[in-house]
């Protein structure tokens, strides 16, 4: 998911969002775990942020749905 730069120019190349990936990898809430990545949000970007956004807190509250510490 990380962006690479070309050596041969400034351009920035960013991954490929597959279909089965959370919508706002590209353009993310501002609290999405994968805007700060640390020891503590990478395995949650790589279970949440991949095919089970739909389960992701923050995907399910920038959505509209209450989030409980239940869910």
């Amino acid at each position: 998911m990380a962006a690479r730069i070309s050596p041969q120019s400034d351009e920035i190349t960013l991954p490929v969002v597959s279909s089965t990936d959370c919508p706002h990898v590209k353009q993310p809430f501002s609290g999405c775990y994968c805007r700060c990545l640390n020891n503590t949000t990478i395995p949650l970007v790589i279970y949440y942020c991949r095919e089970f956004y739909t389960e992701c807190p923050i995907y399910k509250f920038g959505h509209g749905h209450a989030v409980t510490g239940n869910e």
